[in-house]
């Protein structure tokens, strides 16, 4: 699992006590200051392509992570302190320091992988609340939260649990060849719901989108590999509203001119958070082959057959 390891540090405050009420007041108020240390970003994750692998721990380069958003709560719901982390650019990308009083508080972290250098980390406005400000979301997305008590004159060592990343996948993978007139294929899970826009809301605390929306992602032929769709895979990242559920996914391939040539929607398509789902398939042909199987494994893949 992806790990903080906290550091509390308490340090010594004599007081001298007066007789006076103003004196007494202020040494009741009196707060031992803390100094915490998060360290040992050790994110465990069962990323796809070690699904039928168990117990797999990466760390924050191996997994992709480049942002990191963390924010500390009092037990008012006040922010008390926040932190934002860029790999690259932050030369201890994985620990903060940060002094704290005694008490109790709640820490809140997201991690994910930007997908350009301009992009920020994500706005964290409570432990339910958050937004992550990408064109589109990325899969390697982590949130958690973890109530913590700050004591004085002692030190204690915590552990944050990132776990899987809170992203659900569709993959499509079409097995004939693309026609040359296809230049963008879009891909939009449930095209009837109200449209998903950046920055896109979730629940860090449980990875959740707060209502059901629709997505959509687009693939240009002049930004594939070789300038050609043929061959490859293209996939669609979303927030779920349950950790399990399903969509309608609409395929439309266009041609330079923003025409659909070519579409196709698969329906009741099963999702499941940090999962993965592929249809495979002809497109272009009417045969269709495949069987649908469903993996219950750690963050598993489950393959349908690219047919309505």
């Amino acid at each position: 699992m992806k790990k903080f390891y906290v550091i509390l540090t308490s340090l010594s405050i004599l007081i001298f006590c007066a007789c006076s009420s103003d004196t007494e007041d202020l040494k009741q108020q009196t707060i031992v200051p803390v100094e915490v240390t998060l360290n040992g970003l050790d994110i465990a994750v069962q990323p796809d392509a070690f699904s039928s692998q168990r117990n797999m721990r990466a760390t924050a380069s191996e997994v992709g992570v480049t942002r990191i958003a963390f924010k500390v709560y009092d037990s008012n719901g006040k922010e008390v302190y926040k932190e934002e982390k860029y790999s690259g650019t932050d030369e201890d990308f994985d620990h903060v320091k940060m002094p704290l009083h005694v008490g109790k508080y709640t820490f809140v972290a997201v991690a994910h992988k930007a997908r350009i250098t301009e992009s920020s980390v994500a706005n964290i406005t409570s432990a339910t609340e958050a937004s992550l400000p990408e064109l589109y979301i990325p899969s390697v997305t982590y949130a958690t939260k973890m109530d913590v008590e700050v004591k004085g004159n002692t030190s204690q060592s915590v552990t944050m649990n990132f776990g899987k990343r809170i992203t659900a996948t569709f993959r499509l993978a079409v097995t004939d060849t693309y026609p040359d007139d296809v230049e963008k294929i879009q891909i939009t899970s449930d095209s009837t719901k109200d449209a998903a826009k950046t920055p896109y809301a979730f629940n860090p605390t449980t990875g959740l989108a707060p209502t059901e929306l629709s997505y959509t992602v687009e693939f240009l032929r002049s930004n594939a590999q070789s300038n050609n769709f043929t061959g490859k895979k293209q996939s669609l990242v979303v927030f779920l509203t349950a950790e399990e559920q399903t969509a309608d996914i609409l395929i439309n391939m266009l041609n330079a001119k923003n025409e659909v040539l070519y579409t196709r929607t698969l329906h009741n398509v099963p999702l499941r958070q940090h999962g993965t789902t592929t249809a495979t398939g002809t497109f272009f042909t009417s045969s269709v082959t495949g069987d649908f199987t469903f993996d219950n494994t750690n963050d598993p893949e489950v393959n349908i057959p690219l047919k309505e």
